[in-house]
């Protein structure tokens, strides 16, 4: 005699879905009111700022870095008609020292060395790009003139030389020295950063 095996369930078998077996409302949510008011106010357009305003701003921020509308002039003046603008140093108060500012291509520079060396450490590459902004920015150091190479017809084998030369000059200095020039020159970068900051007005 042959005995029937127990059917097995099928998927879906003793279970009860709902009566209505329409299309499912779409859910509801809840909106969030401080939400919402954020997003309202951070998307409100902002009042333009005046070209009046930008320039009081632009000279009490001068004036909060310790730079006169004077000197700010001398500065945009230098860079704007020589493409360069130099400033005389005195590290420890007998150490005499030029820095300039520096170009496009020693930025494009430190970018190849970055890709090249690919530092592991954040402090490595702060000291690569240290190192690269002091070796660019050298003018003169003491009575050792350096040379930079006119860029618009210099090779890139004589603008590579003459920056060579002068990273050699550096890495040749004690420690403390380099760590003073290093900051010297950020010193020198943020005058930079304060005199062509927006606002900065055509003519003062």
């Amino acid at each position: 005699m042959k005995t029937s095996k127990p059917k097995a369930p099928l998927i879906g078998e003793n279970f009860s879905g709902p009566v209505d077996n329409g299309p499912r409302a779409p859910l509801q949510r809840k909106e969030d009111p401080a939400a919402t008011e954020k997003i309202e106010g951070a998307t409100e357009p902002k009042e333009p700022v005046s070209a009046a305003d930008k320039a009081k701003k632009y000279r009490e921020d001068l004036e909060a870095a310790g730079i006169s509308v004077t000197k700010a002039r001398e500065i945009l003046d230098a860079v704007v008609f020589k493409d360069c603008y130099t400033e005389d140093l005195l590290i420890h108060g007998r150490l005499k020292v030029g820095v300039r500012t520096r170009i496009y291509d020693d930025m494009q520079r430190i970018m190849v060395a970055l890709e090249t060396e690919a530092p592991a450490f954040h402090v490595h590459t702060d000291d690569l790009v240290a190192r690269y902004n002091v070796a660019a920015s050298l003018d003169y150091y003491q009575d050792t003139r350096f040379e930079h190479p006119n860029p618009e017809t210099a090779t890139f084998d004589e603008l590579s030389a003459a920056f060579d030369s002068r990273m050699k000059f550096l890495l040749a200095r004690p420690t403390p020295i380099i760590a003073s020039l290093i900051s010297a020159v950020n010193k020198f970068d943020s005058t930079m950063s304060a005199v062509f900051a927006e606002g900065a007005p055509e003519d003062f």
